[in-house]
């Protein structure tokens, strides 16, 4: 299966934008950097656009089983979540003891069960160290089988997304004659965002890159003049369009490469891990003493690398090995 360089460009862009946008609320930053940390928060739709796409394209490129791909999948992202969420319980359920009554009595098995972005809640329970996403990932990754079968080429895929967004409207509907909102089964809002990942996926697969760029590009001003600018659906389609003209990015300096390929290799941990280090933050500019915004930098830069590459080198790669050694066996 092809290595595509330019996803990895991306992610790590996405990646960094989501740490400077955490950053700089601790650095209570004001006027244009202020506005540009905030704009970063929308990598995370590219976070999601790009695992649409490579989770699609690794699962149909190698024919996996079901069974198979969920594994692989499910091994990748779950251990390093398993042990931000044990930190999570010493330091918030114990050491701290500050964690507020769960209205549904649910507790600590919301992060368990990895349902809690499924029922609503105190923000403690539904977010704890940025885990939000997480169910988003496991329900996509589930339904990536489903979604092979179904889609199968790159005109079904425009059709797919087209068919998410008329069923995001739908619910929408359904939720307000029922007078609940949005916190009721939340994952379910994100699949489009994957979906736009399928259709450049499937455009790739099929040599229809410059094809879909241009109804992309259509489809954005559609959501630009429902909206506006930065609306998470008119950003997904740039950010699909910049995915699909720049399949055949790469660096040629072997200095500039080996960077991305280093701060790739550990994305998923510093997407996780920085959480972990912005809540400490938080718990000594709250119970001990503010931190000037040197030391809230350095902490913070420093502290991602140590627990990214704890969780990698500690969790992730072990982990791995030992489910490659079992499958071989």
């Amino acid at each position: 299966m092809k290595r595509l360089k330019n996803l990895s460009y991306l992610r790590v862009l996405a990646c960094l934008g989501i740490v400077c946008t955490h950053l700089g609320q601790r650095l209570a930053l004001t006027g244009k950097p202020y506005e540009l940390t905030h704009y970063m928060q929308h990598g995370v739709y590219l976070f999601f656009i790009i695992s649409g796409f490579l989770g699609l394209y690794t699962y149909s490129e190698n024919d996996y089983k079901p069974w198979k791909y969920w594994l692989k999948r499910l091994a990748r992202i779950l251990p390093v979540y398993y042990a931000v969420i044990i930190y999570d319980i010493i330091v918030y359920g114990l050491l701290l003891g500050n964690m507020p009554p769960d209205s549904y009595g649910l507790g600590w098995l919301r992060y368990i069960l990895v349902i809690n972005q499924y029922i609503p809640g105190e923000m403690q329970w539904r977010n704890l160290s940025f885990t939000w996403t997480i169910g988003v990932f496991v329900l996509f990754y589930m339904m990536v089988p489903l979604i092979n079968r179904l889609i199968r080429s790159y005109r079904a895929s425009l059709a797919g997304l087209a068919v998410t967004y008329v069923f995001m409207i739908g619910l929408d509907i359904v939720y307000a004659r029922m007078g609940i909102g949005r916190e009721w089964f939340s994952p379910l809002f994100y699949i489009i965002y994957f979906m736009f990942g399928v259709v450049a996926c499937r455009a790739f697969q099929e040599k229809k890159t410059d094809s879909a760029a241009l109804i992309m590009a259509a489809v954005m001003l559609y959501f630009f003049s429902m909206s506006k600018f930065n609306s998470p659906y008119t950003l997904s389609c740039l950010f699909t369009i910049i995915i699909l003209v720049s399949m055949n990015l790469e660096f040629k300096n072997i200095h500039v490469q080996n960077i991305f390929d280093r701060l790739d290799k550990y994305s998923y941990e510093i997407y996780l891990g920085h959480a972990v280090v912005m809540e400490f933050i938080d718990i000594i500019t709250l119970r001990v003493t503010p931190l000037p915004p040197v030391a809230i930098i350095l902490i913070g830069i420093a502290g991602t690398v140590l627990v990214s590459m704890a969780l990698y080198h500690g969790v992730d790669k072990p982990v791995n090995k030992l489910i490659r050694s079992k499958e071989k066996c």
